[in-house]
Protein backbone atom coordinates (compact mmCIF):
# COMPACT_ATOMS: atom_id res chain seq x y z
CA UNK A 1 0.00 0.00 0.00
CA UNK A 2 2.79 1.98 0.59
CA UNK A 3 4.59 1.83 -2.79
CA UNK A 4 1.27 2.31 -4.24
CA UNK A 5 0.81 5.46 -2.32
CA UNK A 6 3.95 6.62 -3.72
CA UNK A 7 3.39 6.05 -7.34
CA UNK A 8 0.32 8.23 -6.49
CA UNK A 9 2.16 11.23 -5.17
CA UNK A 10 5.31 10.66 -8.17
CA UNK A 11 2.25 10.46 -10.62
CA UNK A 12 0.94 13.78 -9.47
CA UNK A 13 3.96 15.57 -8.68
CA UNK A 14 5.93 14.44 -11.74
CA UNK A 15 3.60 12.60 -14.10
CA UNK A 16 3.69 9.71 -16.49
CA UNK A 17 6.89 7.83 -17.11
CA UNK A 18 9.03 9.72 -14.22
CA UNK A 19 10.83 7.34 -12.29
CA UNK A 20 12.23 8.24 -8.48
CA UNK A 21 15.67 6.64 -7.84
CA UNK A 22 17.71 7.60 -4.60
CA UNK A 23 14.86 9.64 -3.58
CA UNK A 24 15.28 11.86 -6.85
CA UNK A 25 12.75 11.63 -9.80
CA UNK A 26 12.80 12.52 -13.24
CA UNK A 27 10.41 14.46 -15.53
CA UNK A 28 7.86 12.78 -16.96
CA UNK A 29 8.48 11.14 -20.71
CA UNK A 30 7.10 13.90 -23.22
CA UNK A 31 5.02 12.89 -26.16
CA UNK A 32 3.83 14.72 -29.60
CA UNK A 33 0.32 12.57 -29.55
CA UNK A 34 -2.21 9.86 -28.18
CA UNK A 35 0.01 7.04 -30.21
CA UNK A 36 3.28 7.63 -27.51
CA UNK A 37 0.80 7.64 -24.78
CA UNK A 38 -0.45 4.49 -25.89
CA UNK A 39 2.91 2.82 -26.77
CA UNK A 40 4.86 3.86 -23.21
CA UNK A 41 2.10 3.94 -21.05
CA UNK A 42 -0.97 1.28 -22.35
CA UNK A 43 -3.21 4.51 -23.00
CA UNK A 44 -3.33 7.98 -22.22
CA UNK A 45 -4.08 11.31 -24.08
CA UNK A 46 -1.37 13.73 -24.55
CA UNK A 47 -1.92 17.20 -23.77
CA UNK A 48 0.32 20.36 -23.35
CA UNK A 49 3.00 17.35 -24.01
CA UNK A 50 2.31 15.22 -21.11
CA UNK A 51 0.42 12.08 -21.23
CA UNK A 52 -2.90 12.15 -18.75
CA UNK A 53 -5.01 9.10 -17.73
CA UNK A 54 -8.22 11.36 -18.00
CA UNK A 55 -10.15 12.23 -21.17
CA UNK A 56 -9.57 15.77 -22.14
CA UNK A 57 -12.35 17.76 -23.38
CA UNK A 58 -12.90 17.77 -27.35
CA UNK A 59 -13.04 20.25 -29.94
CA UNK A 60 -16.40 22.64 -28.68
CA UNK A 61 -19.59 20.92 -28.65
CA UNK A 62 -18.01 18.37 -31.56
CA UNK A 63 -17.65 15.28 -28.98
CA UNK A 64 -19.96 14.43 -26.94
CA UNK A 65 -21.55 10.25 -27.60
CA UNK A 66 -19.38 8.02 -25.66
CA UNK A 67 -19.60 4.24 -25.89
CA UNK A 68 -19.97 3.21 -23.12
CA UNK A 69 -21.15 6.61 -21.81
CA UNK A 70 -18.67 6.37 -18.97
CA UNK A 71 -15.59 6.99 -21.42
CA UNK A 72 -15.29 10.67 -19.69
CA UNK A 73 -14.83 9.09 -16.24
CA UNK A 74 -12.95 6.16 -17.09
CA UNK A 75 -8.86 6.44 -16.36
CA UNK A 76 -7.07 5.49 -19.31
CA UNK A 77 -4.15 4.44 -18.20
CA UNK A 78 -3.77 1.17 -15.96
CA UNK A 79 -5.74 -1.54 -15.57
CA UNK A 80 -8.80 -1.93 -16.99
CA UNK A 81 -8.45 1.13 -19.61
CA UNK A 82 -10.13 0.70 -22.92
CA UNK A 83 -8.13 0.46 -26.19
CA UNK A 84 -10.13 4.11 -27.23
CA UNK A 85 -11.27 4.08 -31.53
CA UNK A 86 -13.12 6.84 -32.92
CA UNK A 87 -16.40 7.91 -35.21
CA UNK A 88 -16.93 10.98 -37.16
CA UNK A 89 -20.82 11.88 -38.28
CA UNK A 90 -22.89 14.20 -39.83
CA UNK A 91 -25.55 15.00 -36.72
CA UNK A 92 -28.33 16.16 -38.40
CA UNK A 93 -28.98 13.54 -41.70
CA UNK A 94 -31.17 10.91 -41.59
CA UNK A 95 -28.40 8.07 -42.26
CA UNK A 96 -26.21 8.91 -38.88
CA UNK A 97 -28.27 7.78 -36.11
CA UNK A 98 -28.57 4.27 -37.44
CA UNK A 99 -24.59 3.87 -38.25
CA UNK A 100 -23.68 5.70 -35.07
CA UNK A 101 -25.83 3.37 -32.97
CA UNK A 102 -24.27 0.62 -35.02
CA UNK A 103 -21.01 1.22 -34.51
CA UNK A 104 -22.04 1.54 -30.33
CA UNK A 105 -23.52 -1.77 -30.47
CA UNK A 106 -20.22 -3.39 -32.35
CA UNK A 107 -18.50 -1.61 -29.55
CA UNK A 108 -20.76 -3.35 -27.27
CA UNK A 109 -21.01 -6.41 -28.13
CA UNK A 110 -17.05 -6.72 -28.30
CA UNK A 111 -17.16 -5.74 -24.78
CA UNK A 112 -19.35 -8.14 -23.73
CA UNK A 113 -17.60 -10.93 -25.12
CA UNK A 114 -14.29 -10.18 -22.78
CA UNK A 115 -12.92 -7.11 -24.65
CA UNK A 116 -10.29 -7.12 -27.50
CA UNK A 117 -6.86 -9.06 -27.45
CA UNK A 118 -5.79 -9.78 -23.68
CA UNK A 119 -8.84 -8.72 -22.14
CA UNK A 120 -8.78 -4.94 -22.96
CA UNK A 121 -12.11 -3.07 -22.98
CA UNK A 122 -12.72 -1.06 -26.30
CA UNK A 123 -14.20 2.24 -26.03
CA UNK A 124 -15.63 4.93 -28.46
CA UNK A 125 -15.32 8.19 -28.88
CA UNK A 126 -17.88 9.84 -31.04
CA UNK A 127 -17.97 13.44 -32.59
CA UNK A 128 -19.39 15.37 -35.35
CA UNK A 129 -20.99 18.35 -37.74
CA UNK A 130 -24.57 19.59 -38.78
CA UNK A 131 -24.41 19.41 -42.42
CA UNK A 132 -26.06 22.26 -42.42
CA UNK A 133 -24.63 24.57 -40.17
CA UNK A 134 -21.03 24.29 -42.10
CA UNK A 135 -19.74 24.90 -44.92
CA UNK A 136 -16.57 25.45 -47.02
CA UNK A 137 -13.53 26.23 -44.78
CA UNK A 138 -15.50 26.32 -41.51
CA UNK A 139 -16.84 22.56 -42.84
CA UNK A 140 -12.72 22.02 -43.22
CA UNK A 141 -12.22 23.37 -40.23
CA UNK A 142 -14.49 21.77 -38.06
CA UNK A 143 -12.68 18.42 -39.79
CA UNK A 144 -9.34 19.15 -38.79
CA UNK A 145 -9.99 19.82 -35.45
CA UNK A 146 -11.79 16.14 -35.02
CA UNK A 147 -9.04 14.41 -36.90
CA UNK A 148 -6.38 16.38 -34.73
CA UNK A 149 -8.28 15.41 -31.15
CA UNK A 150 -9.09 11.62 -31.92
CA UNK A 151 -5.85 11.00 -33.59
CA UNK A 152 -3.54 13.55 -31.95
CA UNK A 153 -4.87 14.14 -28.43
CA UNK A 154 -6.06 10.82 -28.16
CA UNK A 155 -4.00 8.80 -30.40
CA UNK A 156 -6.86 6.16 -31.59
CA UNK A 157 -6.09 3.49 -33.81
CA UNK A 158 -8.92 4.29 -36.27
CA UNK A 159 -11.79 6.35 -37.22
CA UNK A 160 -14.76 4.97 -38.38
CA UNK A 161 -16.02 8.09 -40.62
CA UNK A 162 -17.22 10.51 -42.13
CA UNK A 163 -19.91 9.32 -44.34
CA UNK A 164 -19.71 11.59 -47.33
CA UNK A 165 -16.89 11.21 -50.08
CA UNK A 166 -16.14 14.86 -49.65
CA UNK A 167 -15.58 14.79 -45.97
CA UNK A 168 -13.29 11.94 -46.17
CA UNK A 169 -11.10 13.19 -48.73
CA UNK A 170 -10.69 16.09 -46.34
CA UNK A 171 -10.19 14.21 -43.58
CA UNK A 172 -7.73 11.58 -45.38
CA UNK A 173 -5.73 14.59 -46.76
CA UNK A 174 -5.16 16.18 -43.53
CA UNK A 175 -4.51 12.83 -41.69
CA UNK A 176 -2.15 12.26 -44.38
CA UNK A 177 -0.42 15.46 -43.94
CA UNK A 178 -0.31 15.13 -40.13
CA UNK A 179 1.12 12.08 -40.54
CA UNK A 180 -0.49 10.82 -37.06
Amino acid sequence: AARHGCFRVRLTAFGFGSSCVDGFCSDETACSTGHDCRARHGGGACVAGRCVDELPSGPAGACFLYEPDTIPTTKLIGEGAPLLVGGMWLLDVDFSPPITAATQLAVREINDVGGITGGQPLGMVNCGWNNTDLSGDARAAQIHAVVDYLAGTLGVPFIVGPLTSGDSQVAIQYLLGKRY
